[in-house]
C-alpha cells in the first residue's frame, strides 16, 4: 500500500521517526499545509501487517488519534462488518463483486477532528485488480468507498 501513499505525498517537511507502534515513520505537509506522518514499511498487528496514515506535528503523530486507532483495532471485526455493505456496494459497482473475499486489509487513516470530511478510513486491496477500497467512517458509520486503481 506504501505506493498509493507515496502517490499523494509531497517532499518530506520533517525528519524520520520511530513510533513505538507503528516503526519507522515520515512526515509530508498535508493539502492544507498540515503535518502527516506515515509508516514506511508495514507493521505488525493483531489483524496482520498494515500501513497507517495519521495527522500529527511535526514532532509526531497525534497522540489523541494514537488514541483512537488503539480503540478501533481493538474492535476490528465490528468495525469490518459496519464497512462490508459499502464495501459489496462498491465491488457491485465495479463488477468485482464475487471477489469479496480476495480483499487483504491494508491499513488505516486517522484525521484531526474537523479537517476532513470523515474522522478514519480502513482500506483493502484487490490484488488481483490492482484495486485499494477505501472505506471511510464518520461519526461511527462507515459513509463511503473511495476506489483507487
Amino acid at each position: 500500500m506504501r505506493w498509493l501513499f507515496n502517490l499523494f505525498k509531497s517532499d518530506p517537511q520533517a525528519p524520520e521517526l520511530v513510533h513505538p507502534i507503528f516503526g519507522i515513520m515520515s512526515s509530508f505537509s498535508s493539502h492544507d499545509g498540515t503535518t502527516v506522518w506515515q509508516s514506511e514499511n508495514d507493521f505488525e498487528t493483531s489483524v496482520g501487517h498494515i500501513g497507517i496514515t495519521i495527522d500529527g506535528t511535526d514532532e509526531g503523530p497525534s497522540k489523541e488519534l494514537v488514541l483512537a486507532w488503539e480503540r478501533v483495532i481493538l474492535e476490528f471485526d465490528a468495525w469490518k462488518a459496519k464497512a462490508q455493505p459499502k464495501l459489496q456496494e462498491t465491488l457491485t459497482e465495479f463488477g468485482h463483486e464475487e471477489k469479496f473475499n480476495q480483499l487483504k486489509f491494508a491499513g488505516f487513516g486517522f484525521y484531526t477532528e474537523g479537517k476532513e470530511q470523515v474522522d478514519w478510513d480502513m482500506s483493502f486491496e484487490l490484488e488481483s485488480e490492482f484495486m485499494l477500497y477505501t472505506v471511510c467512517f464518520k461519526d461511527g458509520q462507515a459513509t463511503k468507498v473511495h476506489a483507487d486503481s
